[in-house]
């Protein structure tokens, strides 16, 4: 190849979260000479994703906190005007790279698809009007790619499933350490310092948000107060303060939000179960970074959990509101370290053969390879 082609990678935010830890680590397995890139975030928020990102990529953050102020997006401009492979992801930045394609054509135009519900229905009208413009689609899991088809009305050959985790495997070997060992600010409910000797730690990692399902959680968490088990829910959102409100309300001292945390394989090193209740998810890379921890998985049927995820295999799914089944794993799990233990080996062994980083860039590759012509290769 003469000259890398120009890729620019538009996304909705530079905060935290699975899209964007993906495009980390898909940036960072792909060669320095390979891809020109850049990454343009409509409003980066408080950027904690940016440190993950390789230092070849270049970065503009255009800050537009009110996605009606339009006239912000005067920067992209010349920045598409060199870009000769367009890349949209999380919805705004979805719709944003499909409409500028219509004034700035750029010769290859892709976008994510990283969920299996939309928020309206008036979003889920506007993807399916604009998505017809793209060359191809990524669906991070076989569920996304199911509802494109059957919901969004996308040819089945501009579809491609390319698994976003790009997990590596190696990060998430590490011996187990108690919670109240690590340098966790507690921001509601039980202290750590309370956790007694043998409590069996339940883990949690994710935006706090009604998707999330972390009602069901603290439900859970009330069942089982005679339980020597602890709850720890990592991360933060719009349902913080709610939350920690209700754990108060009812008081429950086997359960510690711990806000946002910098490292989620440290986090789960101190965790015995995984919990995921959501009410939906797209592939739900939290959950494939507790397997790849070797942890057993108690989850919901959301977006592509189930398909990861085997019920009595890799440990246990239930409907996002079937509080007794959540129960009744958590009881099994807790009364049987030998189960935990045979989950957790084979959630390890699946992560391993389908969702490392290696899997994701040759994923993506494939993409480039079929939409973009490259001269000179």
């Amino acid at each position: 190849m003469s000259e890398a082609p120009n890729l620019t990678y538009l996304i909705s935010g530079l905060e935290i979260g699975g899209a964007e830890i993906g495009m980390a680590r898909l940036l960072d397995g792909i060669p320095e000479d390979e891809l020109d890139v850049t990454v343009v975030a409509l409003d980066g928020g408080e950027r904690t994703v940016v440190p993950d990102i390789p230092d070849h990529v270049d970065l503009v953050d255009l800050r537009i906190e009110n996605k009606l102020f339009v006239h912000k997006l005067s920067p992209l401009i010349p920045i598409l005007r060199e870009t000769d492979i367009l890349l949209g992801s999380i919805y705004h930045a979805e719709i944003v790279a499909r409409l500028f394609d219509l004034v700035i054509p750029v010769d290859t135009l892709l976008t994510w698809a990283h969920n299996t519900q939309f928020k309206t229905m008036m979003r889920r009208w506007v993807d399916k009007f604009t998505i017809g413009r793209c060359d191809a689609v990524l669906a991070d899991s076989e569920a996304v790619a199911t509802m494109l088809v059957e919901r969004q009305g996308v040819d089945p050959e501009k579809i491609w499933t390319v698994p976003i985790a790009g997990l590596s495997i190696d990060e998430y070997d590490r011996p187990s350490v108690l919670l109240q060992s690590l340098d966790y600010s507690v921001v509601g409910g039980g202290p750590l310092e309370h956790i007694g000797e043998g409590t069996i730690v339940i883990g949690t990692v994710g935006t706090l948000s009604a998707a999330k399902n972390h009602d069901a959680i603290l439900e859970v968490a009330s069942r089982l107060t005679d339980r020597k088990v602890h709850f720890a829910i990592a991360g933060d959102g719009p349902r913080r303060e709610e939350l920690v409100d209700e754990a108060v309300e009812r008081g429950l001292a086997n359960i510690s939000f711990l806000g946002r945390i910098d490292s989620v394989p440290e986090f789960l090193s101190a965790v015995d179960i995984y919990f995921q209740p959501s009410h939906y998810e797209g592939l739900c890379i939290t959950v494939l970074e507790a397997m790849a921890a070797r942890k057993p998985i108690i989850a919901s049927t959301a977006g592509e959990i189930p398909r990861n995820v085997r019920d009595g295999k890799e440990g246990f799914i239930a409907d996002p509101e079937d509080i007794e089944a959540y129960v009744e794993a958590i009881e099994t799990l807790l009364d049987d370290p030998k189960l935990r233990s045979q989950f957790g080996e084979s959630s390890r062994q699946r992560v391993v053969e389908r969702y490392s980083q290696e899997t994701l860039v040759e994923r993506f590759w494939d993409v480039l390879e079929k939409t973009y012509f490259f001269d000179d290769r």
